[in-house]
């Protein structure tokens, strides 16, 4: 996932047709509003750098788990291989959270505290 100043410079570099064209694609909406971002960075970064990658990795039966897809649509599986780096990236996510005790309020300053 990436972090801090690479996101800053992915969001400054990530073409605005990208962006538009895509956003349905990788980013669930919350509220109204699209979410999880670095789902169509990720999704920006394996495109743009394709060349890159072994194009075994690039290619799937039906594309449905293709490289992009899977690495991009963690937070939209939509099918059991993206099911499993969804899940994978849920327990990956509190692995290093602290532990709110039983019957505490989560207050939102408690949330952009915990790393």
């Amino acid at each position: 996932m990436m972090k801090g100043k690479t996101l800053k410079v992915w969001r400054r570099d990530t073409e605005k047709y990208y962006i538009e064209r895509n956003k349905d694609l990788y980013q669930p909406r919350h509220r109204g509003y699209y979410s999880h971002s670095h789902a169509l960075y990720t999704a920006y970064f394996v495109e743009k750098f394709q060349n890159y990658f072994p194009k075994e990795f690039l290619k799937h039966e039906g594309d449905q788990d293709s490289l992009i897809n899977l690495s991009a649509m963690h937070h939209k599986p939509e099918s059991p291989l993206k099911l499993i780096i969804s899940e994978a990236d849920h327990l990956n996510s509190g692995i290093d959270r602290e532990e709110i005790p039983e019957g505490k309020p989560i207050l939102s300053s408690d949330v952009v505290k915990t790393p």
